[in-house]
């Protein structure tokens, strides 16, 4: 938070790019012009542009229950171009859009422009806009959060384009993946020692699938408990769109299934937040080794 003295701008600064939407391989071109408040240019000044893009979230209100996030380990780094205005007042600024940025879903990016009067002080303006990075979106609809291990669950798929619209014919890769804990003892402080569990990726299922329409359903059956993650992707692309869920079933947990817990302490997931009178509940207790387990329903004083 600053304070300091109101005192009005005394440059006025216009600025403009060549489209709002663009692709990778493109430049982002910006147009500047600087005025002094009387009329004249505001030649000679400094200026700056800064472009920066991030992530934005796509979705369709005709499916509600699918997601379309990627994950990506793609960072966007800021870009920064500074010079002097021109004797009539204008800049210009480009940033090229690197073919690497390749499906990364659609990024919001923004151009902050600073042009600073003969005082020093600046005054900013932004100029906003898209990357439309590829022309498919997967998406993968709702899974339930629990299931039973040798039972077949059916994980529903689609494809749209930027606009919402089902597109038939895309291929794409299809992984299951489990999670398996390998826990260790490590040496501690002061000569103690603790388990420590290390998360390992199993591949468990690698399929390229066509889609088409919106009706597609991808089948599989977890043979082992633990930890599992859908993972949908155009081929070749390192991002990927991804739904969790559990498997478990007496006699087929093993030990490298569930996390241990350091602290001793058991981890209870519930398939749902609210129960109403007669549902049931799918409740699944991690604990850090095996034995008898004790299970009480309490309710208010009872």
């Amino acid at each position: 938070i600053s304070i300091e003295e109101f005192m009005p701008d005394r440059i006025k600064v216009e600025v403009k790019i060549d489209k709002e939407e663009y692709a990778v391989g493109d430049s982002v071109n910006l147009r500047g012009l600087a005025l002094n408040l009387f009329g004249p240019p505001a030649a000679n000044r400094n200026y700056g542009v800064e472009m920066s893009l991030k992530h934005k979230r796509f979705g369709s209100k005709d499916f509600p229950y699918y997601t379309f996030s990627l994950e990506s380990q793609k960072k966007f780094g800021k870009t920064i171009t500074e010079g002097k205005t021109t004797t009539n007042g204008t800049f210009d600024a480009a940033f090229a859009l690197p073919l690497e940025y390749a499906n990364t879903g659609i990024l919001a990016g923004k151009c902050f422009a600073t042009v600073f009067d003969e005082s020093g002080r600046p005054v900013n303006r932004i100029a906003p806009f898209e990357v439309v990075t590829q022309k498919e979106f997967v998406g993968i609809g709702a899974l339930d959060r629990y299931v039973s291990t040798r039972s077949p669950i059916e994980v529903p798929l689609l494809a749209l384009n930027k606009e919402g619209k089902v597109l038939n014919n895309v291929e794409v890769m299809v992984q299951i993946v489990r999670y398996k804990w390998r826990t260790v003892l490590e040496s501690a402080n002061r000569g103690r020692y603790r388990y420590k569990s290390q998360k390992e990726e199993v591949v468990e299922k690698s399929e390229n699938i066509m889609l088409n329409g919106a009706n597609n359903v991808f089948q599989y059956q977890a043979d082992y408990s633990g930890e599992y993650e859908v993972r949908v992707s155009v081929p070749g692309s390192k991002s990927y769109v991804k739904r969790s869920f559990y498997a478990y079933r007496w006699g087929d947990t093993q030990s490298t299934s569930f996390e241990v817990n350091q602290e001793g302490k058991i981890d209870i997931n519930l398939d749902k937040d609210e129960y109403e009178v007669g549902q049931e509940a799918k409740i699944l207790f991690k604990t850090p080794f095996n034995g008898r387990l004790l299970v009480t329903i309490e309710r208010e004083e009872v």
